[in-house]
């Protein structure tokens, strides 16, 4: 099933976010602020692990980003690719690869009972998902669930090598432990290979993972909380392709409790 035609079949759901761009004046530093919020559904991260030494990687990628370009308020998800490190020895280094990345996969395959890491792998929810009708069948079924929680995701900026990400998640109704992770993600990524399994392929990317928080542990006898993260800009990175998301976690078995994302461009337009 292709993903427009699966968009088709979209029920009618609440609002998936809504998205406000804020100027404030501090000082003498003018400031920019956006703010979106979560939907009254759950809105599942879905999670592909690649890289740019694996020959059948490209075409799950160019698929991510098909699925990010079809996504709406009928149908929502947060889509992020984490490249890990262990095809680094196989003739090409990539970029974009951390061992963190690999380590976070390592961690879903022993939830998931898996006995070996593989690329590509997509993991929706925590869980280990194979076919791309699959994974839009859970796309829609989460979108069908109302959320334990809710989350309040505020950007800000005031110079071009950093931002501040500020999170509120509130109405929290789940009985076990959750953690909160807050990413930036880059579109648009180009990269031409000169070596490995992919040697002269230009490879495209969307959803790039360019940070992961450390877990921000919410405690179940607050049904507040407010976390704030300061993050450095790689000098690498084209801050008017970036993205935030916040998203919070089951501890117990990876499932998405909620997740929102949005563009910080207009945070970088003079």
């Amino acid at each position: 099933m292709s993903i427009k035609r699966a968009a088709k079949r979209a029920i009618n759901l609440s609002r998936v976010f809504c998205l406000s761009v804020v100027f404030m004046s501090v000082g003498a530093v003018a400031e920019q602020k956006i703010s979106v919020q979560s939907a009254s559904t759950v809105t599942p991260l879905l999670e592909l692990y690649t890289s740019e030494g694996c020959s059948s990687c490209p075409r799950a990628d160019e698929w991510l980003g098909k699925l990010g370009a079809a996504l709406d308020a009928d149908f929502h998800a947060l889509p992020l690719a984490f490249h890990v490190d262990y095809w680094n020895r196989l003739g090409w280094i990539d970029p974009f690869a951390k061992a963190e990345f690999t380590k976070r996969q390592e961690m879903i395959a022993m939830d998931n009972r898996q006995s070996t890491l593989y690329t590509p792998q997509f993991v929706i929810s925590g869980k280990d998902a194979k076919g791309s009708n699959n994974l839009i069948e859970q796309v829609y079924f989460s979108n069908t669930q109302a959320a334990k929680l809710s989350i309040e995701l505020h950007v800000t900026s005031e110079q071009s090598n950093q931002i501040q990400a500020e999170v509120l998640v509130n109405n929290m109704n789940i009985d076990g432990a959750a953690k909160l992770y807050v990413a930036v993600f880059e579109n648009d990524l180009v990269n031409e290979i000169p070596a490995g399994e992919n040697k002269g392929r230009t490879l495209h990317h969307e959803f790039v993972v360019r940070y992961w928080s450390h877990p921000q542990g919410l405690s179940l006898d607050k049904n507040e909380h407010q976390k704030t993260i300061e993050i450095p800009l790689g000098d690498e990175w084209e801050n008017q392709n970036l993205g935030v998301a916040a998203v919070v976690i089951d501890d117990e078995d990876g499932e998405t409790l909620q997740s929102v994302s949005t563009s910080i461009k207009t945070l970088f337009e003079s």
